[in-house]
């Protein structure tokens, strides 16, 4: 297929725009794509530490209120080894009343149970067979039991636990048990981007909180085979964005450690939802790119028109020249001052040059006319020469043929009289032997 120099010219800059776009296009996006990306983890960044900071200003309280508890429970043991069971219970109750605590209570090594409500009391429990007092006369430190569903209530629940000792003896236990319901419940509420939801983990990888309630205290690899337990060691460390398929979704996450705590915290964040708004940018501006190559294509028809105007004004002049209708006395002239004027300054300097050359020719053929002229009267003259010549020559030839003619009877009379000669003589000879013989 054959194409103008101004489709040629035309294509090529749709082609060079083309390009552009998709790069400056593609450029953008990228941009955009990164610049979202970390703005997300941004955002993530800053509500995991505000999640955080929540959950630490929340088990900081209950951890004060405990050591509170503890210092006044071992100053009234050290004052009166013998406890004054009322004045227990009116520590067991402040401290119950102060921060909410679903349950304050207190065993010591002799076997005695106390609990903020002495309903509560059972004579058959012996806080030293319970882990909770096991583990922190094992450790002799205060520590925060693992979330676990509370038998009685059949709620979340973790208790905080501080040693009693006395000169450094230990000599019992306090606890402290707290519903997680509306800590998680605060927690879960929180808008997460993308349409999101918040996810805590404990520090075995134990869903302790999660907006479907069937997950809670479920392995974290139910989720997603990705959260293993190196995944929450590495999250320990570092602040980790990952993807996951979970519910047949497209899911970012973004998982971090609460600093002074053993739980995780995970951010999952709807992919699809966090890319509407750069898929919708991107639409547009394939839009727009697509209009600004149609101006850009009208533009470029018009513009290689204009500047191709020249160039087709000689293309005009040469077809009228090679097909014998030329004016050469005819000059164009440049509307610009670029490659296509140095060509019409060329095409005006070869049309004076075949001018010239031209004019050159008509005259050397005038002069050849009159040559020819000359020449074909001298030619004239010769010829009626030539046929005088040849009407001479022709009556010439006739006279040579008469006496060919005659000259031929001359031979044959003679040839006719020598033979009746030749007879005459045969005949004499004859009669003179008839003669001899008579």
């Amino acid at each position: 297929m054959l194409f103008s120099l101004q489709t040629k010219i035309t294509l090529q800059s749709i082609i060079v725009a083309i390009i552009v776009a998709i790069g400056v296009g593609g450029v953008s996006l990228y941009a955009l794509k990164s610049d979202s990306d970390a703005r997300i983890k941004s955002e993530a960044g800053s509500q995991a530490n505000a999640i955080s900071t929540y959950i630490n200003s929340w088990s900081g309280d209950r951890i004060g209120t405990m050591q509170a508890i503890k210092q006044k429970i071992e100053t009234s043991l050290q004052e009166s080894p013998n406890l004054n069971k009322k004045d227990i219970q009116n520590i067991l109750q402040q401290a119950q009343a102060s921060l909410g605590f679903g349950m304050t209570f207190l065993g010591l090594e002799n076997g005695d149970m106390y609990r903020h409500d002495p309903s509560l009391n059972s004579a058959d429990y012996d806080p030293r067979n319970r882990s909770w007092y096991m583990d922190a006369k094992a450790k002799n430190s205060a520590y925060v039991t693992a979330p676990y569903i509370s038998a009685a209530t059949k709620q979340l629940s973790m208790t905080f636990v501080e040693p009693i000792t006395i000169n450094g003896k230990f000599v019992g236990a306090i606890g402290g048990l707290v519903f997680l319901d509306s800590v998680l419940d605060s927690i879960l509420a929180m808008k997460v981007a993308g349409n999101g939801y918040s996810v805590l983990f404990d520090g075995n990888g134990k869903i302790i909180a999660h907006p479907n309630t069937k997950h809670i205290l479920k392995d974290a690899m139910n989720l997603s085979p990705v959260l293993t337990s190196d995944f929450f060691k590495k999250v320990r460390n570092q602040a980790i964005f990952t993807e996951l398929k979970l519910d047949g979704k497209d899911i970012d996450m973004y998982a971090s450690n609460i600093k002074g705590s053993p739980w995780a915290l995970g951010l999952m964040m709807d992919k699809n939802v966090l890319n509407a708004p750069l898929v919708s940018l991107g639409t547009n501006i394939i839009i727009a790119v697509f209009i600004l190559l149609s101006i850009a294509v009208l533009i470029a028809v018009q513009v290689t028109r204009f500047l191709l105007k020249d160039l087709r004004r000689v293309s005009d002049s040469m077809a009228q020249i090679a097909q014998g209708e030329g004016d050469l006395t005819q000059r164009l002239t440049a509307s610009s001052k670029d490659e296509i004027a140095v060509l019409v300054d060329n095409f005006n300097k070869f049309v004076v040059l075949l001018h010239g050359t031209v004019s050159h020719l008509k005259k050397i053929g005038h002069e050849l006319a009159n040559q020819a002229s000359i020449a074909h009267d001298s030619s004239q003259n010769s010829s009626l020469k030539l046929e005088e010549q040849q009407h001479n020559i022709s009556m010439v030839a006739t006279a040579i043929h008469q006496m060919s003619q005659a000259t031929q009877e001359i031979a044959n009379n003679a040839t006719n009289t020598a033979i009746n000669a030749d007879e005459t003589v045969a005949a004499g000879n004859i009669g003179q032997t008839q003669v001899l013989k008579s």
